[in-house]
Parts: C-alpha cells; sequence; structure tokens
C-alpha cells in the first residue's frame, strides 16, 4: 500500500511541475538555436559532415601534387582545362602556390565537364603527362591553358613535344589507354559522390562547377568553395587555417 500512495504522489508531483518542466525545455531549446543561429551568422566554418577518410578519399596517388608534402593543409583545386574561368584561375593558383608551397601541399583533381567537348580529351592528354613526370605536369596545363582558344587533340601533343623529356609514344599510348579513362573517371565519381561540409561561402553541399577549391587540416574540409575569389581572399582563407 505504501507503494501506491507514493507512485500516486509522484504523479501527483509530475503534474503539477509539468508546466514549469515545459518551459525550462523550451527555453533550452531556444538557447541552443540561438547559438547555431548566431555561430551561422559570424561565418564560423564549418567541419562536420564529411569524415576524415571521406574528405582524404579525394586525394588519390594519380592527382598531381606540389608543396610541402607532409602539410597538415592541403589545398585541393578542381579543374577542367577547357574551362575559361579555370585558365583565369590558373593564374591565381600559380601565385598562391608559389607564397605557401613551403607550408601547404597542392593536390591538383581534373573535373572534365560535360559541357566542353574537349575536357576529357585533355584531362586524359595531362595524366599521361603527369605519369611519367609530376613536375611536368604543372607546365602542361599553363601552357595548354595559353593556348586553350585553339584547344584539339592534335594541339595536346604538340604541348607535350613543346615540353621537352616526354617520351611522346608513351604520351600517346596513355592518353587514350583505359587504366588512364579510368583513373579521370574515379576523379570525376569521388567530386561528385563526395558529401560536402556545409560551407559559408553559399557552395550548397556538392561540388559541381570549375574551378573548385576545397582546403583540408588533418584529412578534414574546413572550407570549400566554387570559383576564384582572388588571390588576397585565398591566401587570408589558408593563412586562417594555418594559425
Amino acid at each position: 500500500m505504501a507503494v501506491n500512495t507514493y507512485e500516486e504522489s509522484f504523479s501527483d508531483t509530475l503534474k503539477k511541475l509539468a508546466p514549469a518542466l515545459i518551459t525550462v525545455g523550451v527555453f533550452i531549446l531556444l538557447i541552443v538555436a540561438g547559438f547555431f543561429a548566431i555561430n551561422n551568422f559570424l561565418g564560423k566554418p564549418t567541419t562536420t559532415g564529411t569524415t576524415s577518410a571521406t574528405a582524404a578519399g579525394l586525394i588519390k596517388d594519380s592527382n598531381p601534387k606540389v608543396g610541402k608534402a607532409d602539410s597538415q593543409v592541403k589545398l585541393i583545386y578542381i579543374f577542367d582545362l577547357q574551362c575559361p574561368a579555370c585558365k583565369a584561375s590558373n593564374t591565381t593558383m600559380l601565385k598562391v602556390l608559389d607564397t605557401y608551397k613551403d607550408k601547404v601541399q597542392f593536390v591538383y583533381k581534373n573535373f572534365p565537364l560535360p559541357i566542353h567537348a574537349l575536357a576529357k580529351p585533355a584531362a586524359y592528354a595531362a595524366q599521361a603527362v603527369a605519369n611519367q613526370d609530376q613536375t611536368k605536369f604543372f607546365d602542361y596545363k599553363t601552357r595548354v591553358y595559353e593556348q586553350q582558344d585553339q584547344l584539339s587533340t592534335s594541339m595536346l601533343e604538340d604541348v607535350a613535344k613543346s615540353l621537352g623529356g616526354i617520351d611522346i609514344a608513351k604520351f600517346n599510348d596513355d592518353r587514350n589507354s583505359k587504366a588512364v579513362r579510368d583513373t579521370i573517371d574515379k576523379d570525376v565519381n569521388d567530386i561528385t559522390s563526395v558529401d560536402m561540409p556545409k560551407s559559408n561561402f553559399d557552395a550548397g553541399n556538392k561540388i559541381n562547377s570549375t574551378p573548385s577549391f576545397v582546403l583540408l587540416k588533418d584529412g578534414n574540409v574546413v572550407q570549400w568553395w566554387g570559383g576564384d575569389p582572388g588571390i588576397e581572399e585565398i591566401k587570408a582563407r589558408i593563412d586562417k587555417v594555418l594559425q
């Protein structure tokens, strides 16, 4: 009987306290919601949503790299060799690379867009050069951009010849090989399938354009954005992550 009396008393107490408990609960929810609203308003970068494994999966051994190999900070540059905006941003990237090559590793990832008829052949050619010499890849990319208005399959071979030190027979075999095509297809799949974290640059959660940039620290995406905001802005974003 004592147990029943206790249960009834406890139930009555809960009924009396219910309005106050509900009020406290609503108040706590409002505080939490306000915190996240302020956080978003201040533009604090968000890293939740992309795990280290997913972010690291964007970087493959086949992707050309330059800079500090063991750096905790990496900048992935996603490009299309027939994209006019990428041609313009290549100049920006060369300046950024020159400034931070001793602090940051730069990773280049091909993303030939379907709207560009020669983007895939150009990507295959660039990868074929990288397979022989990653250093020459960077010269190759720049020279292709310089002649972008003359882009053709024969021009891609001519640029490879102009580099010197490239085995042209191997270059042609590679750029037409299934292995190189599979490498580029995997790059495209990596880029389009990964769910990116919320960005404070209105970039959504999918990479779907070029140029695009992904800034990582310790394998996690810190920020990512589409388009070229300019060298000073990119430097500011890198400096913030290096702190």
